[in-house]
């Protein structure tokens, strides 16, 4: 059972590595049906505002990639299955970081960017510093909304 999920594993990260390299084909590689779209890139100069805008685009071909491989006729059923779970992983931490961010915000700080994953946390918070009070509440809301441990959540200070 063991090899079968490791040999699902290393299938499905091929097809995301091969989804990924999709759009670096040229016009006459691509597979039939297949329409490569380029939206421009936004930066900023403000390091959160980049963070988020970073995470924001990795997220969507994240989501994307996974929904081609889940609707995909070509891929057999059990890594279609493992693209399912992996997608709802990533809803359900994107929709606790939006949880995080919104509560921080309401409770006075001024910016927020938080990324969950399967074994960490991370939240950025625009400050010189973080007070020993206000390191409880994020952490103390960190663990409530992820169910990690305090030692899997860094809280990260990041200049004005």
């Amino acid at each position: 059972m063991a090899k079968s999920a490791f040999l699902a594993a290393a299938i499905l990260i091929l097809i995301l590595t091969f989804a990924a390299l999709l759009p670096n084909l040229s016009d006459d590689e691509q597979p039939s049906g297949y329409q490569q779209v380029i939206e421009p890139v936004e930066t900023s100069r403000d390091p959160l505002e980049s963070f988020r805008l970073n995470r924001s685009q990795v997220r969507k071909e994240e989501l994307e990639q996974l929904m081609t491989v889940m609707t995909s006729s070509d891929i057999a059923e059990e890594i279609r299955l493992d693209a399912g779970k992996m997608r709802l992983e990533l809803i359900n931490n994107m929709e606790s970081e939006a949880t995080i961010e919104g509560i921080l915000t309401a409770r006075g700080f001024e910016d927020v960017v938080c990324t969950v994953h399967r074994d960490s946390v991370n939240v950025l918070v625009r400050a010189d510093s973080v007070t020993r009070d206000q390191s409880a509440v994020i952490m103390e809301l960190a663990i409530r909304e992820t169910g990690q441990s305090a030692r899997n959540i860094k809280i990260i200070p990041v200049d004005e």
